[in-house]
């Protein structure tokens, strides 16, 4: 299930951190959190959806092709944690 992404969130990536304020109404526009019940997939593995995911709360397993698994938890301070960003980005 979507939702509107809190501007509070938004101000806890580091990635985002030092924008003026004006521009985190503008992305959160464009942003949506995800609620997912455990055991959902998310993505398939070598799939580009085109998103770029942080995980605010919770685990996640990430999985590769020969079953390799990693579980990541959120950070235990609150700040979104960046966990795939590895399509090349045109500058």
């Amino acid at each position: 299930m979507a939702a509107t992404v809190p501007t509070e969130i938004l101000h806890a990536l580091p990635q985002l951190r030092g924008l003026p304020s004006w521009q985190f109404d503008v992305i959160a526009e464009f942003t949506e959190t995800l609620t997912l019940k455990k055991g959902t997939r998310l993505l398939e593995h070598g799939s580009d959806d085109g998103n770029t995911y942080f995980l605010a709360s919770g685990k996640v397993a990430l999985i590769d092709a020969d079953g390799h698994s990693e579980t990541f938890e959120a950070d235990a301070k609150g700040d979104p944690r960046l966990l795939a960003n590895l399509r090349p980005r045109i500058v």
